[in-house]
């Protein structure tokens, strides 16, 4: 029933836009729009069809609302063959998932979106040593320059805060190191 789903994704995408420009409204400094179960349910061809239309009409109506200063953060887990076609949207970062290959993302999107992500979220209950490490391989990898330091997917609630504080504090520190370098 693509036409069902046409008019349900359509219904979603204008709440998705009242939400956000209200989030706006009501204080938030930058805006992020999750699509996290499209990839792993839909072929390419379907997720051009049935995701992407409605995460570029998102990013276009947010965008027409909210001051450019706003930031806009799409978010579209494993589809790593849409980067390229999201970049051309209106949002103005894109975050990675742990599996993407940042250099390779680099390469598609040239300078057009900042980057953020991608750690492996599974790192944070890492020993904090194996923590700083991978905090350095990831920035490493992405640069410190039109990006921002992120987990590649969402926080477990069994998450030591103490783990999740090195995280943070080795970006940090890593970053003011790389940048001083």
């Amino acid at each position: 029933y693509p036409e069902a789903a046409h008019e349900a994704l359509a219904a979603i995408t204008d709440v998705c836009v009242r939400y956000l420009i209200a989030q706006y409204e009501a204080g938030a400094q930058a805006l992020q729009v999750f699509e996290s179960v499209g990839a792993e349910y839909l072929t390419q061809e379907h997720y051009y069809e049935f995701a992407f239309p409605y995460l570029a009409e998102i990013a276009e109506r947010v965008r027409a609302a909210v001051p450019a200063s706003v930031p806009l953060v799409g978010f579209s887990k494993g589809t790593q063959y849409a980067y390229e076609k999201l970049s051309h949207t209106k949002y103005d970062c894109l975050s990675l998932d742990w599996q993407s290959d940042p250099a390779t993302v680099r390469a598609q999107v040239g300078g057009r979106v900042s980057l953020q992500g991608n750690l492996d979220s599974s790192a944070i209950y890492a020993a904090p040593e194996v923590i700083r490490d991978e905090v350095g391989k990831m920035l490493t990898k992405f640069g410190t320059q039109g990006y921002v330091a992120n987990l590649g997917h969402g926080c477990a609630p069994d998450f030591s805060p103490e783990h999740v504080d090195t995280f943070i504090k080795s970006v940090q520190q890593l970053s003011l190191d790389m940048n001083s370098a």
